[in-house]
């Protein structure tokens, strides 16, 4: 008997101790979302080790209460200039009978619809943007990006990105 009630309070002590570290690791990692938030485009560059030639990255992100949305822009030689829309904590809703684009608006200039098309690994959480071109050239004098999009679960929600400088893109 004394043995099952050892038993027993090792695996509530692993429990608590288990618990106590999961919410101290999400506490920080919202953060330093909220900082990326308020933060401007982040840009990035590697090298593509295969055919050795320079790969260059844009991205923006914005939290709601639904989730986390990223603007990732991508330059590769091969394929040019890519935009890719990213949730985190949400899924995109294109499902059946549904129309397959979202619509972004740049400052005050009227709204634009882009057809976006899943990626080909099927996942519901990344999408590319049709136009990438027609985007960034808007995203190039822009300094608010609002994008409306359906959610599974949440209909259609409104992810707001700001910053005080437009995308600086020469790719």
């Amino acid at each position: 008997m004394k043995k099952w009630l050892y038993f027993l309070t090792f695996l509530l002590s692993i429990t608590i101790s288990y618990g106590c570290n999961q919410v101290s690791q999400k506490e920080s990692t919202v953060d330093s979302l909220e900082m990326i938030t308020k933060g401007e485009w982040e840009y990035r560059t590697s090298v593509d080790e295969m055919y050795d030639t320079k790969v260059y990255f844009a991205r923006k992100q914005a939290e709601t209460s639904v989730g986390i949305m990223n603007i990732l822009i991508r330059f590769r030689n091969d394929d040019g200039n890519q935009v890719f829309l990213d949730l985190k904590g949400s899924l995109f809703d294109f499902g059946y009978n549904k129309k397959n684009f979202v619509t972004i608006r740049f400052d005050k200039d009227e709204p634009v619809k882009y057809v976006v098309r899943p990626l080909d690994n099927g996942s519901d959480q990344s999408v590319a943007l049709s136009k990438p071109i027609d985007f960034i050239k808007r995203a190039k004098s822009a300094t608010t990006i609002l994008i409306e999009t359906p959610i599974f679960n949440e209909s259609t929600q409104l992810f707001k990105f700001e910053m005080d400088n437009p995308l600086k893109w020469e790719h």
